[in-house]
């Protein structure tokens, strides 16, 4: 995360979320491999709207689950835009080093034919154990060698929403995490106050309608909190 951006056009990478309360940003390059996540209480879908809201014009982009009939994200807002696709047959149950090959060559096929750079990824925990590595180690080859940008969502612990406080997701929430986030180029989470009952944070200021995107890893810059206040 930066500070006292001067403007956007100043930031290169294909996806500049940025704040509409300060200057706060976090730029998605290239070639980068990003864990998204959020308790069940917040979900995904705030963060997963902005970051295709505030993709680079003309950026293409697709979003694929790993799980049949998954039905874990709303993705209701992803219809009628002509720069996204969101193919029901560009799903996968990966059980088998068969239908994780499978997997790859169609991720592969559709960035070749489609010339995608923004690729987002859904249903990561019905994947096999045995095959998470070689799973995300194709997703960072691949966004490495297209140069696109691949996002992940990955699940958080149920002992995130039982510690109670604030119950804001840390690195150490990621389910299987210590693979993922070493390969991870940043980490954002999704928070909601107003989701737990809260409506000022320890600030004072008021959280409804506030999204915080906590960025837990950076490679490229500074790690920190962006703040978006959504449309009422």
């Amino acid at each position: 995360m930066t500070r006292n951006l001067k403007s956007v056009e100043e930031v290169e990478g294909l996806i500049t979320i940025m704040s509409n309360l300060n200057n706060d940003y976090v730029s998605i390059s290239p070639s980068e491999l990003v864990l998204i996540g959020a308790s069940q209480t917040v979900g995904i879908e705030d963060l997963l709207s902005l970051i295709i809201k505030q993709a680079n014009k003309d950026c293409k982009i697709h979003f694929t689950s790993t799980y049949r009939n998954n039905q874990n994200i709303n993705t209701s807002f992803l219809i009628n835009d002509d720069s996204i696709y969101n193919n029901d047959f560009f799903s996968f149950s990966i059980l088998n080093k068969q239908s994780l090959m499978g997997f790859i060559i169609d991720i592969v096929h559709q960035v070749e034919t489609l010339s995608l750079q923004v690729l987002i990824v859904e249903g990561v925990e019905y994947i096999n154990d045995g095959y998470i590595k070689d799973f995300y180690y194709a997703l960072k080859l691949i966004a490495t060698k297209y140069e696109i940008a691949v996002f992940v969502r990955v699940g958080i612990k149920k002992r995130c929403e039982a510690r109670g406080g604030e119950m804001r997701p840390r690195l150490s929430d990621i389910k299987n995490g210590s693979l993922k986030v070493d390969l991870a180029d940043k980490a954002i989470f999704s928070y909601r106050y107003d989701r737990f009952g809260f409506t000022e944070d320890e600030s004072g200021d008021s959280v409804i309608n506030r999204l915080d995107l906590i960025v837990a890893k950076n490679n490229s810059k500074e790690i920190g909190t962006i703040l978006y206040q959504l449309e009422k």
